[in-house]
């Protein structure tokens, strides 16, 4: 699940995502699987300052209980308005960018100790 996501950045930023991490290797259910991790994102659009805008997007390794077991922070300018309507490349190169950061979490997580 992806929060805070304006336009249609909910359902193309999940989907963008989905598709670069299987395409890192990454095996992705296609149903919420209750013995998976979870990836969860947050995105947070900041007031325009001109023609520009932050975003933050924090996106969140979960254990099936809940705990945290790691965390990804995005945060970049970009134009205003640019997220209130369809995402298009723009979901493709924010998924693509977390992509390489999410595997390295994966991968912590599996050389921790059970």
């Amino acid at each position: 699940p992806i929060d805070g996501a304006p336009g249609n950045g909910r359902l193309a930023l999940a989907a963008e995502l989905r598709r670069s991490l299987r395409d890192a290797g990454v095996t992705v259910p296609a149903s919420e699987d209750i013995d998976a991790l979870t990836l969860v994102g947050s995105v947070h659009v900041g007031s325009s300052l001109g023609r520009r805008q932050p975003v933050e997007i924090v996106w969140q390794l979960l254990r099936t209980d809940g705990v945290e077991l790691g965390r990804l922070v995005q945060r970049n300018d970009i134009a205003s308005g640019e997220l209130d309507g369809p995402w298009g490349a723009l979901a493709r190169d924010i998924a693509n960018a977390a992509t390489d950061g999410i595997v390295q979490l994966l991968r912590q997580v599996g050389d921790r100790p059970a």
